[in-house]
């Protein structure tokens, strides 16, 4: 199935066939050479680059041949076994004659083929019981589907994986139709795919059930984490992904939780919470001196909304879930009424007033940035108390006038 091309020039030069660089010469061998369009055969050149047989392809290699430019350039088909795994490999994948021309295009070509899938072919593997015919059948597809695995990602024994297709293929065409069907429908395979990961994570499972997390959403989740084209994932690498994909959701359900509200990624949480810490009457620095338990809440409300929950370890966004399921309502409340911290800000400095008293204050404070320094804010606050200080010397001067004079000012 090989033929060499610097050969077969020399011998039709040679009588009876008196071969040589001319545009007739060139014209019978374009003839004869078009039979082979789009066939099985590659002409792989000199510098072993396969190229498929299509029109323009054997003018260039007719002419290079006549001008005798060629040295190791051949025409292959490959092996037997190639050509009838080929056949599959065009019914499964959707793949044209052309693109399976040889074996290097023909894997380059598969792999594309689940890229564009969206899921990795082993997916297959966890299709419904209910589209095989019988047991057989689905134990058989199981086998073909590692094969054709083994194939894509080009390690192992490849000519064995082949032939094992082939064999197991004999009588069982059922299992080529189910497979087909099955890849070219990309709802199909991402749903194997989905009953892959939930079958080997039921944590995973729980969470984006509880969180109605959409199928689009955790395939883009999942793609997000693996590392390198879908094509080299394995079954055990995603597995070792999905406590962190599980425990990202979790995070996200303690989040909502305090948020009122139901978020499927950080970057929504970021947004929401980034509004509510872009101006604040009291900033982190004031209400970290009050030493309150659920300031560790506030701190991770403000790590989210600054964007640097993302690379979190899996015990650190345990622990962010401790601390806002105990304190994380009561944080962002104070975020969005900060009067209960100012009082207590101000018991710390000894200074009792009033509700009204308090609510003017904290009218009177300027919205600041959260990132505000102590010495800024406490400036500010001083103002504020020296307010009511002079409201109330108001006051007293007023009642000591009225009780000498008997007028009221």
């Amino acid at each position: 199935h090989k033929v060499n091309l610097s050969d077969l020039w020399m011998k039709l030069q040679q009588p009876p066939f008196g071969y040589y660089d001319t545009i007739a010469c060139g014209v019978l061998l374009g003839y004869v050479f078009s039979s082979y369009k789009n066939s099985k055969y590659t002409w792989t050149d000199s510098a072993q680059s396969p190229h498929v047989l299509a029109e323009a392809t054997i003018g260039k290699m007719v002419s290079n041949m006549c001008k005798g430019k060629m040295s190791t350039d051949y025409l292959s088909a490959g092996s037997i076994t190639w050509q009838n795994f080929s056949e599959y490999l065009e019914k499964i994948f959707n793949l044209s004659v052309a693109q399976l021309a040889e074996q290097t295009t023909g894997y380059h070509n598969t792999r594309e083929a689940v890229t564009k899938s969206g899921a990795p072919f082993w997916a297959l593997k966890y299709l419904p019981k209910d589209v095989w015919a019988n047991e057989d059948l689905r134990n058989t597809g199981i086998k073909v589907i590692d094969n054709i695995q083994t194939f894509i990602t080009q390690e192992g024994d490849i000519e064995g994986a082949m032939s094992n297709v082939l064999q197991l293929m004999q009588g069982r065409g059922k299992v080529r139709v189910v497979l087909a069907k099955a890849f070219q429908d990309k709802n199909a395979i991402a749903a194997a795919f989905r009953t892959f990961l939930f079958s080997v994570s039921p944590e995973l499972k729980e969470i984006a059930t509880k969180l109605a997390i959409q199928p689009e959403e955790l395939s883009d989740k999942i793609h997000a984490v693996m590392q390198g084209a879908i094509y080299t994932w394995t079954e055990e690498q995603v597995v070792e992904k999905l406590p962190d994909v599980a425990g990202e959701y979790k995070y996200l359900e303690a989040i909502g939780a305090v948020q009122g509200t139901v978020y499927h990624s950080l970057e929504a949480a970021q947004k929401d919470l980034a509004n509510l810490f872009k101006f604040l009457r009291i900033p982190m620095a004031a209400i970290e001196q009050l030493k309150a338990p659920w300031f560790a809440a506030l701190q991770s409300l403000y790590r989210i909304s600054r964007g640097n929950a993302v690379h979190m370890t899996a015990e650190e966004r345990l622990n962010d879930i401790a601390v806002l399921t105990q304190y994380g309502v009561f944080a962002k409340d104070c975020l969005t009424d900060g009067k209960p911290v100012l009082s207590d800000l101000l018991a710390t400095k000894q200074i009792d007033c009033t509700q009204d008293e308090l609510t003017a204050v904290y009218a009177g404070l300027k919205d600041l940035s959260c990132d505000t320094t102590l010495t800024v804010f406490e400036k500010e606050l001083k103002t504020q108390i020296g307010r009511i200080s002079f409201a109330r010397n108001k006051v007293i001067l007023q009642e000591t006038w009225k009780s000498i004079t008997g007028i009221d000012s």
